[in-house]
């Protein structure tokens, strides 16, 4: 998948690839684009969750997301990416404030990057940086989004992994969260 690339922090410098969180600090999203970046963003997860053996980024945050020059994303930095072999315990990796308890605890499952997502999805709105292990509530954090959107990041954030969607429930809700806001405008 072209969305998917192995790059080296070099060959970074030579691209004209701006992470999301350099573009948050200097502009702010539009919804529409909001809404394109979630999708794309699960369309990620999907591709390497789908993979055999499934493969978790486990460091799936704004800092890992390129936005190209085309508003396309791109995954990068797989340094911390690992086979999902289902009990085992692993590495712990990633950045704070996007990873979930269970692989703080050393064990990490497709639902932990359902959970980096969720907290990524918080900073496309805020330009800030989610409280670690919380499950984030946006309309209580003073956000004007859909009741069906902060449900959705609520259980994407949700402590226990056990409690969060499945990507074809994410993949519905984000479906009827962008009718809804078509819908509104």
């Amino acid at each position: 998948q072209d969305y998917i690339q192995l790059l080296r922090d070099k060959d970074l410098a030579s691209t004209r690839y701006n992470d999301l969180a350099r573009r948050m600090q200097t502009s702010s999203m539009a919804t529409d684009l909001e809404n394109r970046k979630q999708g794309e963003m699960l369309e990620i997860l999907e591709y390497l969750h789908s993979q055999k053996p499934a493969i978790l980024h486990r460091d799936f945050t704004p800092d890992n997301l390129i936005l190209r020059d085309d508003c396309g994303l791109v995954l990068i930095d797989f340094n911390a990416a690992t086979e999902f072999l289902a009990g085992a315990t692993g590495t712990i990796i990633g950045k704070h404030c996007y990873m979930p308890p269970e692989q703080i605890r050393g064990k990490s499952e497709m639902s932990s990057d359902y959970y980096s997502m969720g907290n990524t999805i918080y900073f496309l709105l805020t330009g800030k940086d989610p409280t670690p292990l919380t499950s984030i509530d946006l309309i209580g954090s003073g956000l004007s989004v859909s009741q069906k959107l902060n449900e959705l990041v609520r259980t994407m954030t949700a402590n226990e992994s056990g409690n969060r969607p499945t990507l074809n429930e994410i993949k519905q809700c984000l479906i009827d969260c962008t009718i809804t806001n078509q819908a509104v405008t």
